[in-house]
């Protein structure tokens, strides 16, 4: 993926990871707190995801990379007063998500 040297110097980059060498079931969490900075970066905001990094280089595939908006369908929402989300569980094939 190519980026314009100004948009490259603007971008926030969450990295998750998963030893299962699987990306079409590609597990990780989301914090609220990446989320809302995901909220305030916008389109500038990309979870970058990397599999099987379990120490051997060969086995390593990434990143796959995609962009905090898509997931905003799937994030819980806090609908009341007594109770909030804190942590998000995907699990999503990369291929299908990722740029």
């Amino acid at each position: 993926m190519c980026f314009d040297s100004n948009i490259e110097d603007n971008i926030e980059i969450e990295v998750k990871a998963s030893v299962l060498d699987n990306e079409e079931l590609f597990t990780f969490y989301v914090s609220k707190n990446e989320w809302n900075k995901s909220i305030v970066y916008g389109e500038s905001y990309f979870f970058y995801c990397w599999v099987g990094v379990s120490g051997k280089k060969e086995n390593v595939k990434g990143p796959f990379i995609i962009p905090g908006f898509k997931l905003g369908p799937f994030i819980p929402k806090d609908e009341g007063k007594n109770c909030e989300w804190m942590v998000s569980r995907f699990i999503l094939n990369l291929k299908l998500v990722s740029l």
